[in-house]
């Protein structure tokens, strides 16, 4: 244990005194939608109605009988809950300005207008106009208040009994994507939470409503990413120059102040004359900063083989990575 605080503590103090670069960078949704870019949310429900190891028809037929009125939850609360988590998936998603998400009042009147349970995926598709449907229910719901008492000292010192009242809420939900064009099922997602609030009057505990829809606003914001590319800012360590050279001092005060292009000239130029890892490395970061990350790549294994420096090795198979996962998120959109 002392020796990973130690090697932890040895990784922050590199960091510290590290020039530090931010980039912008492209990362894949957990799903890749492909072509299904019009989209209807179904109604959520619950209980479960055919999750598990169900088809698709088999999800998407209870899915319609809600809509019709073959099945019904017997809890208000359960109904309501369900309802405001499909606002909520709309919502997120209709903020992502990625898919096209029909609007429900529509959904809800085209399979009214059918008036057909025995609807498969595909043929929903074609009632509703969509390349996909997600579907979503409620699989567990959990509340249950717990006391505790224990002995401590007033204000004068004296010992006084204090009772304590800790009220915890889970909340799983999953949902499907259904590729409306084939009927097939392109991913199954469940999403967990939980959430507790301790008070010393049982009376000024959270209703369970409160508490759920709290929950199911804290897992439900990870769904954009799991349906849509998006980018992220990362930091890039620069490397630092043990030749105590001016010239890459004035160079990496430069891409502090984000002179990037600047500074990538000084650093290849050093790399070329003097063969000095440091430059070449920086110079590798600065490709990858103004958006060449093939010419990041390249110069980066140069600089590994040259003058065998074991961070450019490490860092090359960060390159790649990150190269896979723009062309992959690219290729999403």
């Amino acid at each position: 244990m002392k020796k990973l605080c130690l090697a932890l503590s040895v990784f922050s103090l590199f960091l510290a005194c590290s020039t530090m670069v931010p980039v912008e960078v492209m990362k894949p949704a957990e799903v890749n939608m492909g072509t299904m870019k019009t989209i209807a949310i179904l109604n959520f429900g619950y209980p479960d109605l055919g999750y598990g190891d169900a088809t698709a028809e088999v999800v998407i037929r209870n899915t319609v009988g809600r809509y019709l009125g073959s099945r019904r939850s017997r809890n208000s609360a359960q109904e309501q809950l369900a309802k405001y988590a499909t606002d909520k998936f709309i919502s997120l998603l209709v903020k992502t300005d990625y898919f096209t998400v029909m609007d429900p009042s529509n959904v809800t009147g085209a399979i009214m207008k059918a008036d057909r349970l025995n609807l498969s995926p595909v043929e929903l598709g074609e009632v509703l106009g969509t390349d996909a449907l997600i579907t979503g229910s409620i699989t567990y719901l959990n509340a249950n208040i717990d006391s505790k008492s224990y002995q401590k000292k007033d204000s004068k010192g004296r010992l006084i009994f204090v009772t304590t009242y800790t009220k915890k809420a889970e909340v799983t939900l999953s949902y499907r994507v259904v590729n409306s064009q084939t009927g097939q099922v392109v991913a199954v997602k469940q999403l967990k939470g939980d959430a507790a609030r301790e008070e010393s009057d049982p009376d000024d505990l959270p209703g369970d409503l409160g508490m759920y829809e709290s929950i199911l606003d804290r897992i439900l914001s990870a769904v954009p990413r799991q349906l849509v590319p998006y980018k992220v800012t990362e930091y890039r360590a620069l490397l630092a120059d043990e030749t105590k050279d001016e010239e890459m001092k004035r160079l990496d005060e430069l891409t502090r102040k984000k002179f990037y292009a600047d500074a990538l000239a000084g650093y290849l130029e050093i790399w070329k004359n003097k063969r000095n890892a440091a430059a070449g490395y920086n110079a590798a970061i600065m490709l990858e900063i103004t958006g060449d990350i093939d010419g990041a790549i390249a110069l980066m294994i140069e600089v590994a083989g040259t003058a065998k420096n074991e961070r450019a090795l490490k860092e090359i198979e960060r390159l790649n990575r990150t190269k896979a996962e723009a062309e992959a998120a690219a290729e999403q959109r």
